[in-house]
């Protein structure tokens, strides 16, 4: 992030705080305390109900609780918080692509997918995965809802006729607009606005999955424990 990209960036002590709470509101709801005490991704909670540890483990649980843990470790990582727009764009594409695992699981299932959120995904692929085509055509500056300075100035920003807001969700536009001479923004909403889509879907799938747990027995390994030990042993009595 460049000095000049965020409005309002000569104080970003406020990231931090968006940043924590979006790792507290994750604990808070896209975890649950095992039976042996554990806090865990609520997907394991499927294993759980399914079949013991001792007796191997369910992959799609075992799958969704990995991905879960990367975006707990983002959240949890202080390093963004001097660069808002970095975090911005990491944090869409894990948990856009979150979404879209879970659809996909739904499919592995041979289930009736729901779309993942919808503003998710397109904020994921128009702004995330091919920012390129928001650069070229526009440059824009940012203005983070988020930030608590900026705020009150909202309203006449977009109402001030100098101003363009851009929404990445409706890209691509036409190619004209790059040489308007009126400054280009774009409003970043709530950063908790995309995550409380993402864990509504999530758990969505988790109250499904309970439900028909008799489907979930194609991906459950019984022997899984046993054979990572088999293959370390089997590694380590190779000749090389």
């Amino acid at each position: 992030m460049t000095d000049d990209e965020v409005i309002f960036a000569d104080d970003l002590g406020w990231f931090s705080t968006v940043r924590e709470a979006l790792l507290t509101r994750w604990v808070a709801q896209a975890r649950y305390v095992a039976r042996d005490g554990r806090p865990l991704p609520i997907a394991c909670r499927l294993a759980e109900d399914a079949t013991a540890p001792a007796n191997g483990h369910l992959s799609i649980p075992c799958s969704l609780g990995h991905e879960a843990d990367e975006i707990e470790a983002f959240l949890g990582d202080a390093r963004h918080d001097a660069d808002p727009l970095r975090f911005l764009r990491f944090y869409l594409f894990l948990i856009g692509e979150f979404a879209n695992q879970i659809k996909a699981t739904y499919e592995s299932l041979e289930w009736d997918a729901p779309s993942p959120p919808k503003s998710v995904r397109l904020w994921t692929n128009k702004y995330a995965k091919h920012r390129m085509d928001l650069l070229v055509q526009h440059h824009p500056k940012y203005f983070f809802e988020d930030n608590p300075h900026s705020a009150p100035y909202r309203s006449k920003l977009v109402a001030h006729p100098d101003v363009l807001i851009v929404d990445p969700a409706r890209l691509p536009e036409k190619r004209s607009q790059a040489n308007l001479r009126k400054y280009c923004v774009v409003i970043v909403p709530p950063l908790r606005t995309f995550w409380d889509r993402v864990i509504d879907y999530y758990t969505d799938f988790i109250r499904c999955a309970q439900g028909r747990a008799g489907d979930l027995s194609a991906f459950h390994s019984l022997n899984h424990n046993a054979e990572m030990r088999g293959l370390v042993e089997l590694l380590r009595n190779t000749e090389p």
